[in-house]
């Protein structure tokens, strides 16, 4: 694996309620937006084509409907706005942006669905639900959390939480246009509560954030794993921009 820096990382640092961004081998490292102590960011993707910034905050109380969605401008944190407002999202988590068609999609852990929207906050709409009362809600299994897509090969990308073998994992499988298809495939193991997954498909690499404060680089097959930077705080969402 090239130690070369390919472009720029942009993660959060949940509990110094941080967004932060650096090169590919760690250098260079910036902090966008403070303040967000006791929030929970969890979720971010990067719009270069507008200049933007998304991540997702958990809200301060996960039993409350009180999480939201925010976005900044990439080149220096200004312009903080909400884009989904408290309210309409109970604890978003990891957020992917369609930039084909404007969109943005999130899981909600608590709220136990799978979410999208314009960029601009309008047309929420929920596309998968799978539980929907207070009961439902303290299951685990219920919970949708993190995501990253590989359409041009078919392939979906996910990071796991738990216990091994099959917790704290990094993870693919081939995807449908609905569903899973067959089994999936663990590529990589031994994080420490495994979080955020980026993907690098130019190079065919992955990044992937842990609660324990690393981020940690490899082959999108899992092979040639290192650690390239370490906050020693927690990091969950995470993602890759090209710069070339």
């Amino acid at each position: 694996m090239t130690t070369s820096p390919h472009g720029h990382l942009y993660f959060l640092e949940a509990r110094r309620g941080l967004v932060r961004s650096c090169r590919t081998d760690g250098s260079e490292l910036r902090t966008l937006v403070s303040g967000y102590e006791g929030r929970t960011p969890d979720g971010i993707q990067v719009d270069l084509k507008n200049g933007h910034v998304y991540w997702t905050c958990m809200g301060k109380a996960w039993s409350e409907n009180d999480g939201y969605i925010e976005r900044c401008d990439i080149k220096d944190g200004g312009n903080i706005k909400h884009i989904v407002p408290p309210g309409k999202t109970f604890t978003p988590k990891q957020i992917q942006l369609d930039a084909v068609n404007s969109k943005l999609y999130w899981c909600d852990r608590e709220g136990m669905r799978v979410m999208r929207c314009n960029l601009d906050g309008s047309s929420i709409e929920t596309l998968v639900q799978t539980g929907s009362s207070a009961a439902d809600r303290l299951d685990p299994r219920l919970h949708c959390v993190g995501i990253a897509l590989d359409l041009p090969r078919g392939f979906i990308y996910w990071t796991q939480k738990g216990t091994e073998p099959d917790g704290n994992s990094f993870n693919s499988a081939p995807v449908g246009e609905k569903t899973f298809v067959g089994t999936y495939e663990i590529l990589h193991r031994g994080f420490r509560e495994a979080i955020g997954v980026a993907l690098d498909l130019k190079r065919e690499k992955a990044y992937v954030a842990d609660l324990a404060g690393a981020i940690h680089a490899m082959r999108l097959d899992g092979t040639h794993e290192r650690t390239i930077y370490d906050a020693g705080s927690d990091i969950t969402g995470i993602v890759f921009a090209d710069d070339e």
